[in-house]
């Protein structure tokens, strides 16, 4: 079984050219925003460790975990999709994904450390997704998509 951390949000919009104009605008709003997201989060998970570091305890001051293989890194995916519905209307889903099997791990920082201290980056995940690290969480792009389809 696979831990995957997706969040996602569905916006439908009623048949008028109007709203089909600016639903496409929205897409593509969101899609920058979803774009500046992962590239912030792929640049913070980025920071290789050296090698002869892996086994010894990390700096406890990270707001990240360092970069061993990639995989965290490699799992981070986001997007937008527009469509026609059956029902006449459009609808816009916006998704941001980390599906690397252990990122909850390292999100809720398994593993007690030797020294008893709690990381910083403990809770990493969801923060990317809800809070905040120092750029937007999907939640905020999210909240704004719908802000902006409220504008109709």
């Amino acid at each position: 079984m696979t831990l995957s951390n997706k969040v996602w949000k569905n916006v439908r919009l009623s048949v008028n050219k109007y709203e089909q104009y600016l639903a496409k605008e929205y897409q593509k709003s969101a899609e920058k925003q979803l774009l500046r997201w992962n590239k912030d989060v792929v640049k913070a998970l980025s920071d290789p460790l050296d090698e002869k570091y892996w086994h010894s305890l990390r700096p406890i001051d990270r707001a990240f975990p360092y970069l061993n293989i990639g995989t965290l890194r490699d799992s981070i995916s986001s997007g937008v999709k527009f469509k026609v519905t059956g029902q006449g209307n459009y609808s816009i889903t916006a998704w941001a994904d980390i599906s690397a099997p252990h990122a909850q791990y390292t999100n809720h920082g398994f593993r007690k450390r030797a020294d008893g201290g709690t990381p910083k980056w403990v809770g990493w995940v969801d923060d990317v997704f809800k809070g905040t690290r120092g750029f937007n969480s999907v939640e905020d792009i999210f909240e704004l998509l719908v802000l902006e389809r409220r504008g109709l």
